[in-house]
């Protein structure tokens, strides 16, 4: 759902359309092991700094922004890497009845008539060929990983079955250069700092540490991981090892200590104390706790990762100073509550909700949690990841 104006006056359509189908359509891919990606817009940011990059953090301004931000969100927050976000800008084609849509057949119909044409007259922005919209889209399938906007403008060529006018032809060049470790390692204990100083991009260090984290046995694990170059993992190959082979893993690698600044009990902490972690300034501190208080608390260091543009260099500046007290986590009872309860927290989407609540008017009251796994949206995965939020009575 793209139109700004219908958004605002449908919000809850303009969600479900964008957001749970967004959700529904991940899930889709992800069973099928396929490249997701999703078409975002420039609407997520506010224009107030002006130029941005990817990494700049959302102002989302209208219902139709806040969509496209919570989709965005979703796919971070899943435990899927193999996806891309493309924000797209006033997308303009050459087809039939497109004379609102596409701003220049609307100028070109328009003027001749002596017609007036309302436009903004507060925005300053570059619009997109669909054409070249549509190579970048494939092209970012192909590479299979995070691309830049900078890196397109190199990678849109000469489009050859069109004569229009493209803003993008320059050949895909980009180069990539990688650097042999200084000594023999246990990948899965490479900090982000070390895959960096390889050559990987902080976006690429983000998935290793992810496959990392659930654990790399061997080089045939390491080469799958479809951010290693094939010019890397020749430099690397017979530098690494693994617990297997290796149990005294000290003897091999930089040892880290890091030494707390402060300990925090993230369940509690103000916004005060927050901002005296390494890297958390006031608009981190906000967000931990906007997300604490729609999860209910937290349950782990790791769901920090689940807010927007909080990855893993951020947690591991501040893992060791933070510590949890679940004892006071606010839990919904799935006996009394209503789908729109449910709906709330950020793991339980309105159709899986509204599947909780039918359910019970079949058994009359749950006994056990497991009797949600009745339900077929709910696997075992996401009901061990609601559980701790979830209570018969």
């Amino acid at each position: 759902m793209t139109n700004v104006d219908a958004c605002e006056l449908n919000p809850e359509e303009c969600r479900q359309i964008n957001v749970v189908g967004t959700e529904n359509t991940f899930r889709a891919a992800i069973a099928v092991s396929a490249h997701f990606q999703l078409l975002s817009t420039d609407f997520v940011f506010d224009g107030v700094k002006g130029n941005y990059s990817e990494e700049d953090e959302a102002g989302p301004l209208s219902s139709y922004a806040q969509s496209k931000v919570d989709a965005e969100d979703l796919l971070l927050k899943g435990n899927y890497s193999n996806y891309s976000v493309v924000r797209t800008i006033i997308v303009y084609g050459n087809g039939i009845n497109l004379s609102r849509s596409n701003l220049f057949l609307w100028a070109k119909d328009a003027l001749p008539k002596g017609e007036s044409m309302n436009i903004v007259d507060d925005q300053f922005r570059a619009p997109t060929w669909a054409d070249d919209l549509a190579w970048g889209c494939i092209r970012i399938c192909e590479l299979n990983e995070t691309v830049s906007v900078e890196e397109l403008e190199k990678g849109v060529g000469e489009l050859e079955t069109r004569q229009l006018s493209s803003i993008h032809k320059q050949h895909y060049n980009k180069a990539k250069k990688f650097h042999a470790p200084p000594s023999r390692f246990n990948p899965n204990e490479y900090t982000a700092e070390d895959w960096m100083l390889l050559g990987l991009s902080e976006k690429q260090t983000n998935v290793v540490l992810k496959f990392a984290k659930r654990g790399i046995k061997n080089n045939d694990q390491l080469k799958q991981i479809f951010v290693i170059d094939d010019a890397l993992f020749q430099l690397i190959k017979d530098s690494t090892f693994y617990p297997e082979t290796h149990p005294n893993n000290t003897e091999y690698g930089k040892q880290y200590t890091d030494k707390p600044i402060v300990k925090i009990e993230l369940n509690t902490a103000t916004a005060e104390e927050l901002v005296t972690l390494p890297g958390i300034g006031d608009y981190y501190a906000k967000n931990i706790i906007e997300y604490r208080e729609k999860l209910g608390g937290y349950t782990a260091k790791e769901q920090l990762l689940e807010l927007y543009r909080f990855d893993e260099i951020k947690l591991s500046k501040i893992r060791n100073n933070i510590d949890l007290n679940t004892d006071e986590i606010r839990r919904i009872c799935i006996n009394t509550c209503t789908t729109q309860e449910l709906a709330k927290h950020p793991y339980i989407s309105w159709n899986v909700a509204n599947s909780i609540v039918k359910m019970r008017g079949n058994v009359q009251k749950y006994t056990d949690l497991e009797q949600l796994l009745k339900s077929e949206l709910i696997d075992k995965d996401l009901l061990e990841k609601i559980r701790p939020y979830l209570t018969l009575n």
